[in-house]
């Protein structure tokens, strides 16, 4: 009965691994090849008569052609590890990608007995055309006949007195030789007091039985099934035994054991779903199968499948496979539990099992597949657009377009070689760096050339004739036809040169011009005063001495002389404050706005008593960095506006605050004033620039052209946002970095 259910086990164990299309290799724990599947030699077209060739070799041998273990060797991990691993390799052998899956062997004990790699064909083409097989040759002990050997021993002695041609033959031995030994001698697991109660146990109880290991001459260890009788022989007490060579059967037991653990292992860890069915009423199948469809094992086992998972209009067809004799492949599309659709490729195969016809199957979900074919076939489409659209793109280009292979001219636009006034078939297949680029460049190109980076950059090219021009390159690296090479793209920009460098003579100018401007207004501003003084001292010193003999028309041209001066004395002092903003270097420091503040406050202590005024300001203001002096003057001339500027019956309210912006401070100085219109938020910064006479408002018109000098001199901006009778918001920033002070 083990005899016959070992090798239904056996053969339904290798018809199992035969129906699966993909290799499958089991190594010892030594790279030792000890068995394969038949989709290895369908890969490489072997016939069966050399199936042993590879049997004993090593992997490495047989799928690299090496004498040694492969770099990152994946089995060597899995034998250390004991884990099962896998990764991505091309077979050269049977020219395939695969995803290469190795699973650990393990007894129950958790030793090691050798691994399973298990080779997942990923091609496109998705065709599993391989059956497994393993080795006929491992399992041809398990069924062959077994001897008896009998062998007589003396009691009293111990003995051994007659014995069979079967029982010396066992061991190894000559019959001379076995005459002349004890049962200790080839006893493993016992000695010879072992020995001695035993034949006591037969003595007392007239037999006994048992299983024990014997060893041959050789060395050899064979399982022994021992059957002990007691005799009488010419009055002399002798055991009678009977000795069962069982080593294959021991064997045997062991190898079904791991057979089976094979399958399970095999069948657990496939990705794809198997199942044992008969007439399509599923009577096993793996984990995977039931995950597929979504259906517990309970749900759906001794069930009629047809019926459950496959679509109505597929049933007829169904039953018509699941009755064939011959192994099928086909595409068809399964009903999960949910009710949801996939589409599946399965392998049928029929064999023999506990004595019935039945089918495995081989269940993949190829839905991604399917999915990845349209993609691809959407993906080539849109390649073909692409490179139509390439194609119109750069022969319409302005720039010329060169694809070149570290140097070489492989394509260009025809803008290309109307840019440098060469024919086609003067530059195609040859070095442009060595034709078009300057000697004084041509390293440094070559370079470029052969490098797997964006490259932007500007060279002089060099015209067939011989003429320069300035040009831009913009190259990028990309794969063409199998091959890396280069795309540049290239701009004659010698017209943008010659505009830059007249802008650059004309900034030049303009800023030599504005020098000399402040230096005129600062020299003017400066040397006015003077006269100035002098003019205002006589009209005073007039007014004081003569005032008596003045009638009335001249002490009131007398006041229009005296008013007009201080007015030029305050527009003077004004333009020379204003032309002293970047001129005069003070030192720069950090200044706490909250302290800075609150001293500029107490300077409008009348302005604040006379007009009621209100000045707010938060109380956690940052610390910047600038001159303290223009900073202060900065703030003052803003709130002085702000409280100057007040509408009529109300009370000015002044609020300064800060925001954080990262990189710079936005500072706003805000205020319930008389607005300014939008047309006019850009003249206000303007020198000498006014929005009321001087009776309504009086000033000199110089204040805000102060503060956006002296904003944007510390590499900040200023500006206004405001409407009429609404009021102002005066906003302008300040560099947290020392480097943003110009």
């Amino acid at each position: 009965m083990l005899n016959n259910n070992l090798f239904e086990n056996i053969q339904l164990f290798k018809m199992i691994i035969d129906s699966i299309p993909d290799i499958i290799l089991v190594l010892d724990n030594d790279h030792n090849i000890i068995s394969f599947n038949k989709a290895w030699l369908d890969h490489l077209k072997i016939k069966n008569e050399i199936t042993t060739d590879i049997i004993g070799k090593k992997c490495y041998e047989v799928l690299k052609n090496r004498n040694d273990i492969c770099g990152g060797c994946i089995v060597e991990k899995v034998y250390k590890s004991k884990k099962p691993a896998k990764e991505e390799r091309y077979i050269e052998v049977i020219d395939k990608w695969t995803e290469l899956c190795v699973y650990p062997l393990l007894d129950n004990d958790d030793n090691l007995l050798g691994v399973v790699k298990y080779f997942y064909d990923i091609d496109c083409k998705k065709k599993i055309d391989e059956k497994l097989k393993n080795s006929e040759e491992k399992y041809r002990g398990l069924f062959e006949r077994f001897s008896d050997a009998i062998v007589l021993v003396e009691i009293e002695k111990g003995t051994i007195v007659e014995f069979n041609e079967k029982a010396h033959s066992y061991l190894g031995y000559t019959k001379e030789e076995f005459k002349n030994i004890k049962i200790s001698d080839f006893e493993v697991l016992e000695n010879d007091q072992d020995v001695l109660n035993r034949l006591n146990k037969v003595l007392k109880n007239g037999f006994d039985e048992f299983e024990t290991k014997h060893r041959t001459k050789d060395g050899t260890i064979l399982d022994m099934h021992i059957y002990c009788k007691l005799i009488e022989i010419s009055g002399k007490k002798i055991v009678q035994s009977v000795w069962r060579d069982v080593t294959d059967l021991k064997k045997a037991e062991r190898d079904l054991r791991e057979s089976n653990e094979k399958f399970r292992i095999l069948s657990e860890s496939s990705v794809e779903g198997i199942a044992i069915h008969e007439r399509g009423v599923i009577k096993e199948a793996n984990s995977q199968f039931f995950k597929m469809i979504g259906y517990e094992k309970k749900e759906i086992t001794d069930k009629q499948s047809i019926s459950i998972i496959i679509p109505p209009e597929l049933r007829k067809k169904m039953e018509e496979l699941v009755d064939s004799d011959i192994s099928t492949e086909y595409e068809i599309e399964y009903i999960r539990k949910d009710g949801s659709k996939f589409d599946a490729m399965v392998h049928s195969k029929p064999l023999v099992h506990n004595g019935k016809k039945v089918r495995v199957a081989c269940v993949r979900d190829i839905s991604e597949t399917k999915k990845h074919e349209k993609e691809m076939e959407k993906v080539e489409r849109e390649l073909r657009e692409s490179n139509e659209k390439m194609f119109l793109l750069t022969h319409s280009a302005i720039e010329g377009v060169v694809v070149h292979e570290k140097g070489v001219i492989k394509e260009a636009n025809l803008q290309f070689f109307e840019m440098l006034e060469y024919e086609e078939k003067e530059l195609i297949n040859k070095d442009f760096v060595s034709i078009i680029v300057p000697s004084e460049f041509r390293e440094e190109m070559k370079k470029k050339a052969i490098s797997e980076k964006n490259e932007n950059y500007e060279t002089e090219l060099i015209r067939k004739n011989g003429s320069r021009f300035d040009s831009i390159i913009y190259s990028r690296p990309l794969i063409h036809d199998g091959k890396k090479v280069r795309v540049l793209v290239a701009r004659d920009i010698s017209e943008s040169k010659r505009y830059e460098r007249n802008l650059e003579k004309i900034a030049r100018e303009l800023e030599q011009s504005n020098k000399e401007l402040e230096e005129f207004a600062y020299i003017a501003s400066h040397d006015l005063q003077e006269p100035l003084r002098t003019v205002s001292s006589y009209c005073q010193f007039i007014e004081d001495n003569y005032g008596e003999r003045l009638d009335l028309e001249g002490h009131k041209f007398m006041g229009y002389i005296i008013d007009a001066t201080a007015r030029m004395k305050y527009l003077i002092k004004d333009l020379l404050d204003f032309s002293k903003v970047g001129r005069e270097g003070k030192p720069i420091e950090n200044i706490n706005s909250n302290v800075l503040l609150k001293d500029i406050i107490k300077d409008f202590k009348v302005t604040k008593e006379e007009t009621s005024a209100e000045i707010k300001f938060d109380k956690k203001l940052p610390i910047v960095t600038g001159e303290r002096v223009r900073i202060r003057q900065l703030f003052y001339n803003l709130i002085s506006n702000a409280i100057k500027f007040r509408r009529k019956g109300v009370i000015p309210v002044v609020k300064i605050g800060c925001e954080d912006n990262e990189y710079f401070w936005k500072f706003y100085v805000k205020d319930n004033g008389v607005g300014i219109e939008e047309k006019q938020f850009r003249n206000i910064f303007g020198i000498f620039k006014r929005l009321y006479t001087r009776e309504e408002y009086p000033g000199t018109g110089i204040g805000l052209a102060v503060c956006k000098r002296i904003v944007e001199n510390m590499g900040g901006k200023i500006w206004v946002e405001s409407e009429k009778n609404k009021g102002s918001v005066f906003y302008f920033t300040l560099s947290k970095n020392k480097n943003g002070y110009k």
